[in-house]
């Protein structure tokens, strides 16, 4: 059976995912205030780096790059937390309201049609 070797741009990008994975966790973790969240925004970034390392044009960048992509976990997970059904909103117990009819009124006293 053969496997593929990896290249630089993939050696380099898993070496900084394991050097830096409480990194990212914190700053996942700063922005979620959830620990699952924040493991899942980290285990989700570092697939789509090794994903996507072919797309990295300079392994010089790899931690920026990286960086980056865990940013935009972090947004993507709060916009999903953001959008709320609104079958999860509360619902709030109002009043009915109440309005006179005039018209049926000033016809009952007049006996004249309403109109």
């Amino acid at each position: 059976m053969f496997f593929q070797r990896k290249d630089v741009k993939e050696q380099k990008i898993e070496e900084l995912l394991l050097e830096n994975y409480n990194r990212y966790y914190r700053l996942a973790y700063s922005y979620v205030h959830n620990e699952a969240d924040a493991a899942d925004i980290v285990q989700n970034g570092a697939y789509k780096a090794i994903r996507n390392s072919d797309s990295l044009k300079n392994v010089e960048y790899a931690q920026t790059w990286i960086y980056r992509i865990m940013l935009n976990e972090i947004f993507q997970c709060a916009k999903k937390k953001q959008m709320v059904s609104l079958d999860e909103l509360p619902t709030e117990q109002g009043q009915e309201d109440h309005y006179e009819n005039i018209d049926l009124k000033k016809s009952i006293r007049s006996d004249e049609p309403a109109g």
